[in-house]
């Protein structure tokens, strides 16, 4: 199977299934905490640089990866058929 027909499969499971709503949820939670952690001391001096901006929208992006990877290799694994299921 190409790449590209495995990715296209696997972006119509997550959207078929509430995976990407799931996923911008966590990413929410996890990354409001996670920037609060990394990036906070600069948010509330007021001291953000145009580079923390980069920073700090990779900082919601990775716990929205890492969710939607998770929960879509969970349902494959789930599935016996694999991600081609409906």
């Amino acid at each position: 199977m190409k790449c590209s027909h495995l990715a296209r499969s696997y972006f119509r499971y997550a959207r078929q299934h509430g995976i990407f709503y799931h996923s911008l949820k966590v990413s929410a939670v996890v990354g409001s905490i996670l920037m609060l952690i990394n990036h906070g001391d600069k948010l509330f001096d007021q001291a953000i640089e145009s580079f923390d901006y980069l920073k700090i929208c990779v900082t919601y992006l990775v716990p929205f990866i890492v969710s939607t990877y998770a929960s879509i290799n969970s349902a494959a694994k789930y599935n016996r058929e694999g991600i081609h299921h409906d």
